[in-house]
C-alpha cells in the first residue's frame, strides 16, 4: 500500500515537473495591442466633416429638390444596384429621385486609392 502511494506521488511529481519544463521551454507570449477608432466614431467624424453646409453654423447639407446619385468605380451591375438602393432609401424618408439620365447631384466613387482620387477632385490646375 505504501509502495502504491509512493509510486503515485512520484508520478504526480514527474508530471508536475514536466509541465514546468514545457512552460519554460516555450517562448514567452507577446502582448498584442490593437489601437484604432471604432467604426461608428470614424463614420460620425467623417460625416461631420463633409456634410456640414459651407459657411453654415453646424447646419447639415440637404436637398430641396430631387436627388440624382452617380456611382462610379464598380462594374455596371453593381453601380446600378447601389444607385437603386439609394433611391429606395430616399423614397422611404420622403426624398424624391430623378430617373435615368438625370444631372447627378450626389457622387459616389469606389476606388482603391482614395487619397489620389481626392487630390484629383480637389486639384485645379493653374492655366495662367
Amino acid at each position: 500500500m505504501i509502495g502504491r502511494c509512493v509510486g503515485a506521488l512520484a508520478a504526480s511529481l514527474c508530471l508536475a515537473m514536466s509541465g514546468q519544463a514545457q512552460a519554460q521551454d516555450s517562448p514567452p507570449e507577446n502582448d498584442v495591442v490593437v489601437v484604432g477608432d471604432r467604426l461608428e466614431e470614424m463614420v460620425r467624424s467623417f460625416v461631420g466633416e463633409v456634410a456640414v453646409a459651407p459657411g453654415a453654423e453646424r447646419q447639415m447639407a440637404r436637398w430641396d429638390g430631387r436627388i440624382c446619385p452617380l456611382v462610379a468605380g464598380l462594374p455596371a451591375r453593381q453601380m446600378q444596384y447601389v444607385a437603386d438602393r439609394i433611391a429606395q432609401r430616399a423614397h422611404q424618408v420622403g426624398i424624391r429621385t430623378d430617373g435615368p439620365g438625370c444631372k447627378a447631384n450626389i457622387l459616389i466613387f469606389v476606388t482603391p486609392d482614395a487619397s489620389r482620387l481626392a487630390t484629383g477632385i480637389v486639384f485645379v490646375p493653374n492655366n495662367s
